[in-house]
């Protein structure tokens, strides 16, 4: 069932702040966050500062953010564990070059003070916008294969 905007061209997001990281370009980033441990900092917006109300140091979250240097007109990569295989379609990939390059990270607060999360984690490049936040439930996003 399509609802009425479905087939809408255009959508339009903003970031709600950024991401601070020792990772100054793609190249030189982990391939993926959990496997470096990469600490950095989340700056949300001042103006979206009651939106971590609740959030603890020792929660994991998931940081949606927009890889603003990928390429976005890829569709199909080499994955990374899985070379031999030849391509695949970027759906069934990490990699950050895709049509809407959408990232999602999942990373440990380790520390909070007002509009500042000190994380670890992060496979982001210093200046990525963060487009949303949530809490990660394990139960929920892990399910049992």
């Amino acid at each position: 069932m399509k609802t009425q905007n479905s087939k809408q061209e255009k959508i339009e997001i903003y970031p709600m702040g950024w991401i601070e990281s020792p990772i100054t370009a793609v190249h030189k980033g982990p391939a993926q966050g959990q496997e470096a441990k990469v600490k950095g900092k989340i700056i949300i917006f001042k103006k979206f500062i009651s939106t971590l109300k609740g959030l603890r140091p020792g929660d994991y979250i998931w940081v949606l953010c927009w890889f603003h240097l990928a390429k976005r007109d890829v569709l199909q990569v080499h994955p990374r564990l899985a070379r031999e295989q030849g391509l695949a379609g970027v759906f069934a990939s990490r990699s950050q070059d895709r049509p809407n390059p959408i990232g999602l990270e999942l990373v440990k607060i380790l520390k909070i003070e007002q509009n500042i999360l000190w994380v670890e984690g992060l496979d982001a490049i210093d200046g990525t916008p963060v487009l949303d936040i949530k809490l990660h439930f394990p139960q929920i996003d892990c399910p049992e294969y």
